[in-house]
């Protein structure tokens, strides 16, 4: 499993763990303009190496990082640690579960609406970044209050069709959800930057390496 931010202004910002260079250059700026960040990472050895790295660079004050995962709701779940890479870990569903051996992990999950409502230093939220691994729907689902009370931030988001699928889910369903809230769709790449996009075009099949970073806004950014 990736992880998950928020972005708020001092300002916050709430965020998902494992970004490429691109995404850390984007958080990096927000930070230097006044940002806090709360990134929630669940898996153990990513939460030493992360709390390590915020400890070299001085950037306690800046980042805070939350021991949890995110989703619709509360409760504890079982977390796949994927023995190939840190970067792919998942929670494990009725859909998905992975051969055996597998090294599993108990995280406790909270809603992004959860959080935002019991920690107010959390408010007001500018920026969410969410790269959960094809958990994504069910952690937008958990942010819908804070959505409606901040209508101006800004969500990232990977689509991973095959990974949303594997886990149980739609894939459609989450873009569904941008889509019926009013929401810009932009693609974020290395080469083009941020661009707009038609929504439609991500209902056909992704070419390689079969997922997109998409940045939804209620206004247009590119």
């Amino acid at each position: 499993m990736k992880g998950a931010s928020i972005a708020v202004p001092e300002r916050r910002s709430i965020r998902h763990r494992r970004q490429h260079r691109l995404h850390r250059h984007a958080f990096q700026r927000r930070l230097d303009q006044g940002y806090r960040v709360f990134a929630f990472e669940p898996e153990a050895r990513n939460l030493r190496f992360f709390e390590n790295v915020i400890r070299r660079r001085g950037l306690e004050n800046r980042i805070t990082i939350v021991p949890m995962a995110r989703r619709g709701g509360n409760g504890i779940r079982r977390l796949w640690v994927n023995p190939g890479t840190h970067a792919d870990h998942r929670i494990l569903t009725d859909a998905f579960q992975p051969p055996d051996p597998s090294p599993v992990q108990h995280v406790p999950m909270t809603s992004i609406d959860d959080f935002v409502t019991h920690h107010p230093e959390a408010s007001p939220v500018a920026f969410i970044k969410v790269d959960v691994q094809g958990f994504e729907e069910a952690v937008c689902r958990g942010m819908e209050r804070t959505l409606r009370s901040h209508p101006d931030a800004v969500i990232a988001v990977e689509y991973f069709p095959e990974g949303l699928a594997s886990l149980g889910f739609q894939p459609e369903a989450m873009l569904d959800f941008f889509n019926q809230r009013g929401y810009m769709a932009h693609r974020l790449s290395r080469c083009s930057g941020l661009t707009r996009i038609d929504p439609r075009e991500l209902h056909e099949k992704l070419p390689a390496p079969g997922y997109m970073d998409l940045v939804y806004s209620r206004r247009a950014l590119s």
